[in-house]
């Protein structure tokens, strides 16, 4: 897990743009949202890197085979965001009191 905390979806999108940069070795300025990720640079070998910093980063797991279907940096930082939202548990029925 990272020793920054995440506070929202545009610091997400920054560590993504980050993981990105370093994955294409691009600087992160050219690194956009948008990008796609094959015209950044980013081939398959570079997408499990970037899958696995980003795991390694976040404390999350990817799927691999969604790895395909990621083409541009908001297809990375969604997908991001999709899995630690599966992760965050339901608030029980009825409220968060406490039972007595």
């Amino acid at each position: 897990m990272s020793d920054e905390p995440l506070t929202g979806r545009s610091a997400l999108t920054q560590r993504v743009r980050d993981a990105v940069s370093r994955a294409a070795r691009r600087p992160v300025e050219e690194v956009h949202p948008d990008s796609g990720l094959r015209q950044l640079g980013v081939d398959s070998l570079a997408a499990i890197q970037l899958l696995y910093e980003l795991e390694d980063k976040l404390g999350i797991v990817l799927p691999d085979e969604r790895l395909a279907t990621l083409e541009t940096v908001a297809d990375v930082t969604d997908l991001v965001v999709e899995i630690i939202a599966a992760s965050v548990p339901e608030p029980a029925p009825g409220g968060s009191e406490p039972s007595s």
